[in-house]
């Protein structure tokens, strides 16, 4: 009779043989000494660039990815940030074993777009000084426009991944990173020009040294900063063409963007032109008409707010 040759014992039923997938935990896995944001609650960031950057990854697919990953944030699961030359490189842990690595990379600007951007913010008076306080207006985005680009970046300028590899447009590892960010720029706002390609202290420094060449050639400073046109502006007529209605407003008036305010620096004409000339005089004229320019400069914003209320009063009844 053949013997037959030993058979390995088959499993019981239902068991394969194979180690199952291990369960994850319902919440996240602790972090010891994790980054976290200082808010518990409410918005991530206070400053207009902080609630900007975020903005752009509060349209998500799934409002339950943007809650969970602001949690994320509060709770300090990101375990580490690092800003590289292109982005922000993060490790956010979640309930895996191993923290996700998150990447947020901005495109750069060119050297020629930067060149550009501190020639025309050191030529305005206004811009620089802000700047070198450490302080970013949020018209700069007009100096950026005059490039074509924006300081602010775009969903286009986004490229963003996770090791998740969830299919949502952004992951909550992903929000969690994005909102570490948010509240950095508070207190360093300049960390975008950092995420555009030149860092912020070097920028500061160009900067400084533009502005401390044009003082010692002895260029002037305008005294009054216009607001930056954004887009493309058409080329004036010549001016023959234009001396029957030289002195008419025009259809382009209601468009004007201006901002009535108080002037950045005051009395700016007066102080450049000086003591006046006469010598006998019985008042002295820059004290004169220091007074007349006070007294025109406030009864016009007088006007402009009693213009705003009733406009408001004719929309409301």
């Amino acid at each position: 009779m053949e013997q037959q040759p030993p058979q390995s014992p088959q499993p019981p039923h239902g068991v394969t043989g194979k180690r199952p997938p291990a369960t994850l935990p319902a919440k996240p896995r602790r972090v010891r000494h994790g980054l976290r944001l200082a808010a518990k609650s409410g918005p991530v960031a206070s400053s207009w660039v902080g609630l900007a950057w975020m903005a752009r990854f509060e349209h998500v697919d799934d409002g339950a990815h943007l809650a969970e990953g602001l949690q994320y944030a509060r709770a300090g699961q990101t375990v580490r940030m690092a800003i590289t030359d292109h982005g922000v490189a993060a490790s956010v842990m979640g309930r895996a074993p191993k923290a996700y690595e998150v990447s947020i990379n901005v495109t750069a600007f060119d050297h020629a777009t930067w060149d550009h951007v501190i020639s025309t913010m050191s030529d305005q008076a206004i811009y620089a000084a802000k700047l070198l306080a450490g302080q970013l207006p949020d018209s700069v985005e007009g100096i950026f426009a005059l490039t074509g680009k924006r300081l602010l970046p775009e969903e286009d300028d986004l490229e963003v991944r996770c090791t998740c590899d969830e299919k949502d447009t952004y992951c909550k590892h992903v929000i969690c990173a994005a909102a570490m960010i948010a509240e950095r720029l508070d207190s360093d706002p300049f960390l975008l020009f950092t995420l555009r390609g030149l860092d912020g202290d070097v920028f500061l420094e160009r900067l400084r040294q533009r502005r401390a060449l044009a003082s010692e050639q002895g260029e002037p400073a305008p005294a009054y900063t216009p607001s930056p046109p954004v887009g493309v502006v058409a080329a004036a007529p010549p001016i023959e063409l234009c001396i029957d209605d030289f002195w008419g407003a025009g259809p382009g008036l209601d468009e004007l963007d201006v901002e009535p305010g108080p002037p950045d620096v005051d009395h700016a004409l007066l102080r450049r032109l000086g003591p006046a000339p006469f010598a006998d005089a019985r008042f002295p004229l820059v004290g004169l008409l220091a007074t007349c320019y006070d007294t025109i400069s406030r009864r016009g914003l007088e006007l402009l707010s009693e213009a705003e209320i009733e406009t408001v009063s004719d929309t409301v009844f």
